[in-house]
């Protein structure tokens, strides 16, 4: 017994863009312009793939993080600042290394936050825009 996927990719890539247009109606009426799905059926699969590794290396790096997150807060945190501002460790001058100690205290406190608050700004906005839903 033949499905619509069997009839689906015997379709020219115009009139599949067409079909997921529709599909994609269907649920809750949600509109995607057909030229959406055209250009990512014509995108070469090399990008595609490119994104895909992106997302896996960001999962990675995300992972890595996490686990030196847990092993130690604190330690993490200062080793974040100093990546930040370029300051190396294994020379750090003892007012640095005081700031250091003093800055994660005051992040404690919840004075102090690691990422910019424009930063967070821009991507709740950019999330809660229904373009990109």
């Amino acid at each position: 017994m033949r499905n619509y996927y069997d009839e689906f990719k015997s379709l020219t890539t115009d009139k599949m863009a067409q079909s997921i247009e529709n599909m994609t109606f269907a649920y809750n009426q949600t509109r995607v312009p057909k030229k959406h799905y055209k250009k990512l059926l014509t995108k070469p699969i090399e990008e595609l793939i490119s994104d895909s590794v992106s997302i896996n290396l960001i999962n990675t790096y995300f992972q890595t993080l996490q686990t030196l997150q847990k092993e130690n807060k604190k330690w993490f945190v200062q080793a974040l600042i100093c990546l930040e501002l370029g300051i190396k460790p294994n020379s750090i001058k003892g007012y640095e290394h005081q700031a250091l100690e003093l800055t994660y205290e005051h992040m404690i406190d919840g004075k102090l936050s690691l990422i910019n608050p424009q930063i967070l700004a821009t991507f709740k906005e950019t999330n809660e825009t229904d373009i990109y839903k």
